[in-house]
Order: structure tokens, then C-alpha cells, then sequence
């Protein structure tokens, strides 16, 4: 994987638990790590939900390998909230292809 291609810093988040003021637990997004990837856009459409439509975003993430990552962490990138629906190992541990979704109100 040539790092000139990995020119987008993007951060990985996942749900933690901590407790409330009540001392109840909740859950929250806390930052994971941050690291450097290739952003590609697969697709953009838009689809119905009432009252109001929503733009759907996808694109690929392309990061160094790491074994950390998983299908229920989400990805702040541009802005945007990205849940990831897929993790593909590329080559033998020589990098991780995400594909994420990112919905707009």
C-alpha cells in the first residue's frame, strides 16, 4: 500500500459506556484512534423518508492493517458520521478496505 495515497485523515469511534449523572450507565461515541486513509466514493442516491428526504452517501475507507477495527465502530470524516456496513482484509494483512454509509438530514 503506497502511503502517497493515504492522504485523508479520518478518526474511528466507538460506543462507550460511562457512567451517568444518576449514576445510571450511558452510552457515547468516544474517539478510538485517528489514522490516515484513501477515500473513494462508491455511490450517492437519494431515497424517501417522510416527512423529509435524506441523501445516502457511500464510500470506501482504504487504511493500514490493523486488528482493531470492527463493523460496530463508525468513522468521522468530512463532517459526517459514517457507520461502517462492511471490512475487507486486503492482501495478507497489508490493509483494511471499510465500506460506510453516511445519511444526511
Amino acid at each position: 500500500m503506497r502511503a502517497g495515497n493515504l492522504d485523508r485523515r479520518v478518526t474511528f469511534q466507538r460506543l462507550a459506556t460511562t457512567p451517568g449523572r444518576g449514576g445510571e450507565p450511558t452510552k457515547a461515541w468516544a474517539d478510538a484512534f485517528t489514522t490516515w486513509a484513501q477515500v473513494r466514493d462508491v455511490s450517492a442516491s437519494e431515497r424517501a423518508s417522510a416527512p423529509k428526504e435524506m441523501a445516502q452517501r457511500s464510500s470506501t475507507f482504504t487504511i493500514r492493517w490493523r486488528s482493531d477495527v470492527t463493523e460496530s465502530m463508525r468513522i468521522v470524516y468530512d463532517g459526517r458520521e459514517w457507520d461502517i456496513t462492511g471490512i475487507k482484509e486486503l492482501g495478507r494483512r497489508g490493509g483494511l478496505e471499510i465500506a460506510a454509509q453516511a445519511t444526511e438530514i
